[in-house]
This record gives C-alpha cells, structure tokens and sequence, in this order.
C-alpha cells in the first residue's frame, strides 16, 4: 500500500482517466473500480460512502494529476471569477487537504520529515488570504462558502471552518476590532513586504485548516462509525487534540511557536464553564473561542450524521445559544457568528 494514496470518494471522477482502486468489501483486497460510460454516477459515488469504502490512486498518478490540476486552477482563474471557478478551486482544494490530512507519515511517523506535507496547507492557506485582499474577496469567500461540499470528511470540514473563520476575521476588521490581530505571535522571519493583518490572516486560517489534524491518529472505525461512540471509543476520540499538538509540535517546529496555530489546536473544544477537554479550562484563549464555535456550527449543519440530521442555519444557532446561555462560548463571539450567518 506504500505505492497507493487515499482520494476522496467524492471526487473520485476527477481521477476518472487513471486506474482508481478500492478495498473489496467482502475480500479485503484492492481492486481496480471501473467508471461506467466515462463517468462514475452520483449512486456509486454514495454507496463508497455509505459503505465506508476506501479509494485510492497509485502515488504516481496523483502527483500527475495534481500537477495538471494545478496548471488548470491558474488557467480557470483568469478573469472575473463565478461558481464554475469556484468549483475547481473547491475540489484542487479537498484533494489537497485530503491528501494532507490521510498521510500515512503523520499517523505512523510524526517524528519524521514531514514538514513538506504540512507547508503544503500553508500555501493552501496563503492563497485563500489573498483572496480575502481583493475588492471582490468577501464575495468570493461567501461563494466558496455555498459551493462547498458538505460531508463527514476531516478534509472537508476543515477547509469549511477555515472558511468561516476568515469571513468571521474579515467582518471583525471591516468593524475596527482588532482583538483577534493581538493575540498572533510576531515573528522575526515574517517579510516586510506582508502587512501585519495578513500575516496575522494566514496564521488563523492555518490555525482553522489544522485544528482536526490529531483525527489522523484516531483509528477509521472510530472516525468513521455510523453510530454513537461508546465511552470508550469517544475517549480515544477525544485525543486527537493532543495528537494534533504532538504532530505540528514534531514535524513543524515554526508552527508550534505560533500561538493562534497551537491554541487553535489545543483549546477549540474546551468551553469556558470548564466542561470542555481535553483540560477543562475555564479561562479559553481567543483562538479556542472563534475555532470552537465555528467548529461546532459547521459540525451541527453538516448532512448525514450517524445519529442525527443535519440542522439548518437558524436551528445550529439556536443550539449555539443555548449553550451560550449556559456560559459554554462567549456571548460576543455568538452574536458575532449570528450577523456571519445572516449574510452567507
């Protein structure tokens, strides 16, 4: 299998022109899934993912892939930018958290060198910051928003709250607060020519991009259970926090000294009443607040959860409010993704 990398199954046909594998369900052995018509339907595609089944490309192919993918994303660029770009910038960007956030190294070999995997989602973060920077970068951003898929996939989750989180900055800049600017930690290598705001921009949404990375550690019958988690399981869960800090702490050390990256990691799932883990802190840094709460919104409006439906925007924020009530999350942070969700 060291010759062979997981893709997505929902985007799956986007490796239509190479040999795309899965592992049989009944044999356990990897075998070539062959596309009807040129194609694989929107059934197929959802039975791999009721069924939980795995597809993967060989290492080879999905470097050439991903290399013309790429020449494609700046060709598709070029030019007023609409749903249909937004598409491509969409699926280049699952396959590349995807690919990140699925590594074998990270899970097996956190002490060894992959930096390279990770710098690839600060490019991948930097990009997105720039967006933010054009005229039309709100609009842009709300629209990556809408085209977004929405499914139980670690990949897909991240880059959503990282969506969120940069909208949720943009709308604190534009209003004058710069709370969540202070918290960032300087640093000696950052260029002259990037402005403090950027700097601090692409820092939060690596922090966003990341936050989940520790799941990569937690074992697939657990992360991909179609049920409640037992006691135990939910324990073993739970530690992809500290996963995540050992993971950036080994592989990236320049990463590790950036507090919005580490408390991002760290404290999105404590809760200011003390009831959150993995350390029941009471006293939650601002980067725990903004990440959990976003964390927990694109969670609860999420389709096919194993034990409940998706919630629509107003339902997610009522739950939100609850909790707010029940001094789990800052009340200026709730009404904060209040007027966010209003204009998505």
């Amino acid at each position: 299998m060291e010759n062979y990398v997981p893709v997505q199954p929902n985007l799956i046909n986007a490796y239509k022109d190479f040999p795309v594998f899965i592992i049989h369900p009944d044999t356990g052995e990897l075998v070539r899934f062959l596309p009807r018509s040129g194609t694989y339907s929107d059934t197929a595609i959802r039975r791999l993912l009721e069924q939980g089944i795995r597809v993967f490309v060989t290492l080879l192919n999905e470097r050439e892939h991903r290399e013309k993918f790429e020449q494609s994303l700046l060709l598709s660029l070029a030019g007023p930018f609409d749903q249909q770009k937004a598409a491509i910038v969409r699926d280049f960007t699952l396959m590349l958290v995807h690919e990140t956030l699925t590594r074998q190294e990270l899970a097996h070999n956190p002490q060894g060198d992959v930096s390279d995997i990770l710098l690839k989602l600060q490019e991948l973060a930097e990009y997105y910051v720039a967006l933010v920077d054009l005229d039309s970068g709100e609009d842009i951003l709300r629209l990556m928003h809408r085209v977004m898929s929405k499914d139980l996939t670690t990949a897909t989750h991240s880059v959503n709250v990282m969506i969120l989180t940069l909208r949720y900055l943009e709308k604190e800049r534009k209003e004058g607060r710069s709370e969540w600017l202070q918290c960032v930690t300087p640093s000696e290598d950052r260029s002259t020519t990037v402005t403090a705001e950027r700097y601090a921009l692409r820092q939060w949404a690596l922090a966003a991009l990341l936050h989940d990375i520790g799941k990569v550690m937690v074992p697939d019958q657990i992360l991909k259970a179609r049920r409640r988690l037992s006691s135990l399981e939910y324990r073993t869960m739970k530690m992809h926090v500290e996963h995540g800090w050992k993971i950036i702490n080994r592989a990236v050390p320049q990463f590790s000294s950036q507090r919005v990256i580490v408390r991002g990691i760290l404290d999105h799932h404590e809760r200011m009443d003390g009831s959150g883990y993995p350390l029941q802190l009471a006293d939650v840094s601002l980067p725990g607040q903004i990440i959990g709460m976003l964390d927990c919104y694109e969670a609860l409006t999420t389709d096919k959860r194993p034990y409940r439906s998706a919630a629509s925007p107003p339902e997610a924020l009522r739950v939100l409010k609850e909790d707010t009530m029940n001094a789990k999350f800052s009340p200026d942070v709730y009404m904060n993704l209040v007027r966010l969700v209003a204009d998505l």
